[in-house]
């Protein structure tokens, strides 16, 4: 039986408008499918909006990628994965099993092409304008965050900014690119460079290896699942349901809006759906005619107990790809990007490898910590250009998708739930464009 929303009950029916792009859309049952940081941050925004909201989660809050991640707030280091030289590197890294990119080839078509756009997009003209693309949602990220916190939603938060740390000059020579690129757009973040004494005067907890270092200061970062639990209780204390347990296995067009069919036989009416669903959006929206583009790149972390010499900053160890991230529980170590796993189980020797790379930067990470029970792993949606997909499926009005955002699903996670609700006002803001669905047909 289809479950109404109680503002449907009171009125009798749909308050919905013509969906001609560009008029505004007065809706008031919005399902949410997926409830990690994107589907809970656009709860948040709709419901803030005055719309009746449900979210449908097939396992609990935040029990993909948004629970073990570095929890990030990051504009300054939210670039292209697909960039100059990144295909020959993962492919060279195929073989190699501590390798930090790592493209494991499989004959697989869709696979395959999606291979072959990443390539398209690693250009340097492709990537700059990725870069331009993601600055213009990363730039709103910080007020958006500001706004989920001025409105009550508790959770951990640390302000001490990101150290981009090397044991070389040349080892920040890409990051050096990448944040003059982003000067070049406009961004108004402080970048300071400093020498391996410069930092260590600023993080004692760094080793006597480190030669250069980047400060960010504008960074942040969260503890991600606070900022999960948090926005569930904030939403509950305000009507919105978050339903665990309830797995989208289809959406249908139906008079007057949409309908969920659940994997219990369930099924949730609404005027608009938004599928955040990470990978299974894929399934859910093929039968629209969208066939999206989108990988699993699996990414570990290990948290671990450490009190004495803990980091005050989050770092980014250059030389290894890993980052670290001091939280109120411990230090969370995470990193490494395979493209091509068949498995989600964390691999104790990845875990083992994101350990012995800190302990070179940051003595006090023991290298022998004990990692067995606490590795994790998790797929993260990667599109071929990096960029996220966030818009209205074309020919589909009312059907909105918020997906594909890679490693910057926390970064990213503030301005999207806004994005989201301007998408179903009606707007069509042009910093948008990008990361249009239909982009790869």
């Amino acid at each position: 039986m289809a479950r109404g929303s109680r503002r449907a009950a009171r009125t009798g029916a749909s308050c919905r408008e013509p969906t001609a792009p560009g008029h505004r859309i007065a809706l008031v049952r919005v399902a949410i499918i997926g409830a990690g940081v994107i589907g809970l941050t656009s709860a948040f925004s709709l419901m803030r909006d005055g719309h009746d909201v449900e979210v449908l989660e097939r396992a609990h809050p935040g029990a993909g990628a948004s629970f073990g991640n570095a929890g990030w707030v990051c504009p300054s280091i939210s670039t292209p994965l697909a960039a100059p030289g990144m295909l020959r590197q993962g492919l060279r890294h195929a073989l190699d099993p501590d390798g930090a990119l790592v493209i494991r080839p499989r004959l697989d078509p869709t696979f395959v092409r999606w291979l072959l756009g990443f390539a398209r997009a690693s250009t340097n003209a492709r990537f700059e304008a990725g870069v331009e693309a993601l600055y213009g949602l990363s730039s709103r990220t910080f007020e958006a965050l500001d706004r989920i916190a001025a409105a009550g939603v508790r959770f951990e938060e640390h302000r001490a900014g990101l150290l981009c740390v090397a044991r070389s000059v040349d080892a920040l020579a890409w990051f050096q690119h990448e944040f003059a690129v982003l000067r070049r757009i406009g961004f108004t973040g402080r970048l300071d460079e400093l020498t391996g004494d410069e930092a260590r005067a600023l993080e004692p907890a760094l080793s006597d290896s480190v030669a250069a270092v980047v400060h960010c200061g504008i960074d942040r970062h969260v503890q991600p699942m606070s900022l999960v639990e948090g926005l569930v209780t904030h939403l509950a204390a305000h009507g919105v349901q978050v339903r665990t347990g309830a797995e989208a296995v289809r959406i249908d067009r139906a008079t007057g809006g949409w309908r969920v069919a659940l994997a219990d036989g369930d099924a949730v009416a609404a005027d608009a759906v938004v599928v955040a669903g990470a990978l299974d959006t894929v399934r859910l929206v093929r039968p629209f005619g969208l066939r999206l583009p989108l990988v699993g790149g699996k990414g570990y972390s290990v948290t671990l107990p450490l009190a004495a010499g803990a980091p005050r900053h989050a770092l980014y160890l250059c030389d290894a790809k890993v980052g670290v991230s001091p939280f109120a529980e411990g230090v969370r170590l995470a990193g490494l990007f395979e493209l091509g796993a068949r498995s989600i189980a964390p691999s104790e020797r990845r875990v083992r490898q994101l350990v012995r790379e800190a302990h070179r930067s940051v003595p006090a990470v023991g290298p022998e910590a004990p990692t067995g029970e606490v590795g994790w792993a998790a797929f993260r949606p990667a599109t071929p250009d990096s960029l996220p997909f966030l818009g209205e499926v074309e020919g589909a009005p009312g059907l909105f998708v918020a997906t594909g955002h890679g490693m910057f699903g926390v970064t990213l996670a503030p301005a999207t739930g806004e994005a989201v609700a301007a998408l179903i006002r009606g707007e069509r803001p042009l910093y948008l464009e990008p990361f249009a669905v239909g982009r790869f047909r």
